[in-house]
Parts: structure tokens; sequence; C-alpha cells
């Protein structure tokens, strides 16, 4: 960075942020989200997206255990890097950067309003459930500075996999990313081409208006667990870099018939799923359960189907129990409670399959 950006920058600065609760499954949605949705031009362009799960199955190398992956069926650059949410996106690698400049450019671009996912080695970061434990490299979101304090604001997941606001010095932030350099290629190989990505938001022009046509039709295939071709490509291939042998993808419903049988082979002792298969289920139903109360509030869904949006209610409340369970079964070890979370799995699949059915043909009936 040259002398003269560096004397323009100013002792700090704070960008607006928010930080959302909607999807909190993955960094690489959470953590964009957390400045989409701090303007509330884009809550109508949300309830569009994240309606439809994709899952697959993958193995590692020399490991004869099948697992699973879940996750929302969208994608990063198609979904996020467009003209509607984002004025202007800078994406570098590390060949890109002298990481020496790594803060300056940090605080040279939040003062022009960007925020910033960098991946850090969180082996150096405090509050993380990695600090001074081992190496992981994941992603920070950068608000905000104060170099008169040498701090950075951040939004990132704590021990607790909660995500929550945090500060980190400057010395921190270059020392961690140093490492990221050397550690990457053990579960982050992607951060490569992508270790500082910097997004400016789009604060004007025309509100995204809601199409609830285009969201009953991917409500229809969530329910029939069926989806386009391009959707599914995009799935599988934005995530072969992270995870090898991908083979039987499902989507929609299915996704949580998969879900069960993994938690069933967790039960006989086979390591299949982790906490995130059954975190994003019950976040999913909670983003479902809100774009229909949306819905139903523009009158998009009749009076009569009141109830039924209740019953939804219940599962998602169901499902959050689930949840709980599974993340203290992660954290302890124990595995007590695995019966009770496949019983509420199985329930809710039903329940939420013969609600949304109704919902559907009602909207089907009428249009």
């Amino acid at each position: 960075m040259r002398a003269r950006e560096r004397a323009n920058i100013p002792e700090k600065c704070i960008n607006p942020i928010v930080l959302q609760n909607e999807v909190t499954s993955y960094l690489h949605w959470s953590l964009l989200l957390c400045f989409i949705l701090e303007n509330d031009r884009f809550r109508q362009w949300y309830y569009q997206h994240f309606i439809q799960l994709g899952s697959f199955l993958y193995s590692h190398v020399g490991s004869s255990i099948t697992k699973i992956m879940v996750d929302y069926l969208e994608h990063v650059e198609d979904t996020f890097r467009n003209s509607i949410l984002l004025k202007h996106c800078i994406i570098l690698g590390y060949d890109d950067l002298d990481k020496n400049d790594l803060n300056d450019i940090l605080c040279y671009k939040l003062c022009q309003g960007y925020f910033g996912v960098v991946y850090l080695d969180e082996y150096f970061l405090p509050g993380k459930r990695s600090y001074q434990k081992h190496h992981f490299v994941h992603p920070t979101l950068f608000y905000g500075f104060d170099s008169l304090r040498h701090r950075f604001m951040c939004i990132g997941y704590d021990s607790q996999y909660i995500l929550v606001k945090y500060e980190l010095d400057f010395d921190t932030v270059r020392e961690a990313f140093i490492s990221g350099a050397a550690h990457y290629k053990k579960g982050a190989v992607y951060a490569e081409k992508e270790v500082v990505q910097l997004y400016l938001p789009n604060k004007q022009g025309t509100p995204y208006i809601f199409d609830n046509r285009t969201f009953f039709s991917e409500l229809t295939d969530y329910v029939f667990s069926r989806s386009n071709n391009e959707k599914l490509y995009l799935f599988q291939h934005c995530n072969t870099l992270e995870y090898r042998g991908i083979h039987q993808q499902n989507v929609g419903l299915s996704v949580t018939d998969e879900v069960l049988l993994k938690l069933q082979e967790k039960m006989l002792g086979v390591d299949s799923i982790d906490y995130v298969a059954v975190h994003i289920l019950a976040e999913h139903k909670r983003g479902i359960y809100n774009r229909l109360k949306y819905i139903y509030s523009q009158s998009g869904i009749p009076d009569k189907l009141g109830g039924e949006i209740d019953k939804y209610e219940k599962l998602v409340h169901q499902l959050e129990v689930a949840r709980m369970l599974f993340l203290r079964e992660t954290l302890t070890d124990k595995g007590s409670q695995l019966h009770k979370i496949v019983h509420i799995l199985e329930s809710t699949r039903k329940t939420e399959e013969e609600v949304l059915i109704k919902i559907i043909n009602s909207y089907h009936e009428r249009h």
C-alpha cells in the first residue's frame, strides 16, 4: 500500500452490521448475511433464497466410513456476488498479497464501506475452539477498526459454535494470517485463491421484490425432493475441493431421510455425521416458517391455513430441541440422547410433508 493511502486512513471506522441469527450453520453464508441483512431492502431477497437443501455422501481417503454433508442448495458466487447485493467485490489469493500489507488493506477498504472476510489460523485467536490447541484455518468477518487501540471489530464463531462479535488486535491478525498460509491446505484449500474477500454492499437502487410464484416453485421442489441439474452441479462443484469421493446426492425432504440413516449409524458407533447436519435442519425449518409467516401476512396464504402454519411452528420448536440435544452430544461425546433425536426427526419429517403439501396445493388451486 502506498504511503498516501495509509495517510488517508482515519483513526477509527465501524461499518453498520447486524449479528443475524437466520443462517449460522456455515460461515460462507452467515458472515455475508451479517452485512446484507443489515439493509432492510434485502430482506425479501433473503426470503427468496435458502429454501432448498442438498446433501451428499463422501469418504476421506483411506477411510471406509461414508459421511454426510448437508447445506443449502445455493452457490456462493451465484447467490451473493451479484449486482443486486453488491456494488463491488474483490477476491484475493495468497499470491496476490504481501502478508505485511493485510492490516493496511483491511483498514483502507473498511473506510470505503467494504466488509472483509479473511481466512485466519484460529490457533492464534482467543475464544476459538482451536485456540492454542491445533491449527484450523477458518474465515472471520471484519467490519471495523480502532487504530488507537490497535483492534479490529470482527464476527465469527466462539468455542460453542455461536456467532458472536469480538475484537482482535492488529498483531494477532497478522500472525494468524501468516500461519494460515502455512496450514490452509489441511481443510481449507479453497483459501488459496480467496483468502481475502472484500465486499461493498449496494445500498442504493430498487428494492428487491419477493415473488410468490418463485417461492412456491422452490418449496414444491423441496417437498418432492427434486432440483434442476444446474443447481446440483454447482452444489457438488463448489464442494469438490474440500470433500473427496462425493456421491449419492440428495435434495429436499429426502435429506432428512439421509440424516436419519446416519444418526442410526451413529447409535451403532459409526461416526458418519456431525452436529452441523442437525443444526442446518433445524435452522432451515425456522427459515421456512418465517417465510410462510411473511407470505401469510401479505395475504399470499388463505386464513383457513393459519392452523397449518401453527403446526409448522410447533415442529420448528421440536427440531430446536433436537438441535440442542445433539449439540450437547457433540460437546460431551456421550451419545445418550440419540434415540430421542431420531424420534423427533422422524415425527417432524412426517408433519412437515403433510403441512407443506396442504399449503402448496392451496396456492396452486388459487393460481
